[in-house]
């Protein structure tokens, strides 16, 4: 487990909607101790490329990023209520959550 991406995780998730973990230290498990940052990260799950139907809905939030590889494949950020994986590539059929950020 990688200790450091799950407390960048927990300070980004909300508090509520995640699914349980017992797993110590993920965003599912404490809840309450989730979301310092004030982002509140909710679990949307996303939409599979191949399909229209939504999944993963309380177990991850998935995000675009405004990086993309061609016209096809773009960059995401994933945030899981029991693991700490960060991001990859996919392609641009896919539905995920987007978040706008003021400056």
């Amino acid at each position: 487990i990688n200790k450091s991406l799950h407390g960048i995780h927990k300070s980004l998730a909300a508090k509520t909607d995640w699914m349980k973990s017992d797993t110590a230290g993920t965003i599912g498990n404490e809840m309450e101790l989730n979301n310092t940052s004030g982002f509140t990260a909710l679990p949307g799950g996303n939409r599979d490329g191949y399909g229209d139907d939504f999944e993963n809905i309380g177990y991850e939030g998935m995000w675009w990023t405004s990086e993309e590889n061609d016209e096809t494949w773009a960059h995401y950020h994933i945030i899981r209520n029991n693991s700490a994986r960060v991001a990859g590539a996919t392609h641009k059929r896919a539905g995920f959550s987007v978040r706008l950020v003021r400056d």
